[in-house]
């Protein structure tokens, strides 16, 4: 053991040796690789649309609320689920806006009309 010590052997640097998952991509300790290795690729699968690595089990559901388009109840139109909430905020031409001049609320694509028609601006 005299031997070891002299060479430099650590003990506790066997311990924080790490490999990264073939699979995941994480750092997991030498240690437990091979166990981890086989359960995540197993059990685990990495999202296309995010590079999340989700339980396979739950794909269709990490899928239907992150990444599935939305139908657009007021527009009709079809939306990537990542602008959605610009969509209803700023872009859906049937979401509803208050004029700025009397406050009147209709849908944002009848306010220009309803501005130049009704002498709002005037």
């Amino acid at each position: 053991m005299a031997a070891a010590a002299d060479a430099g052997y650590d003990p506790s640097a066997a311990l924080a040796a790490t490999s990264t998952c073939a699979h995941c991509q994480r750092e997991i300790p030498s240690s437990n690789i091979d166990l981890h290795s086989a359960h995540c690729a197993r059990n685990l699968q990495k999202c296309e649309h995010c590079g999340e690595m989700v339980a396979r089990k739950l794909m269709d559901k990490h899928y239907n609320e992150d990444h599935a388009p939305v139908n657009c109840d007021l527009c009709k139109e079809i939306i990537q689920r990542e602008i959605w909430d610009l969509h209803k905020r700023d872009h859906c031409p049937q979401r509803i806006v208050a004029c700025e001049y009397c406050e009147f609320e209709l849908p944002a694509v009848e306010l220009h009309e309803h501005q130049v028609l009704f002498y709002c601006c005037l």
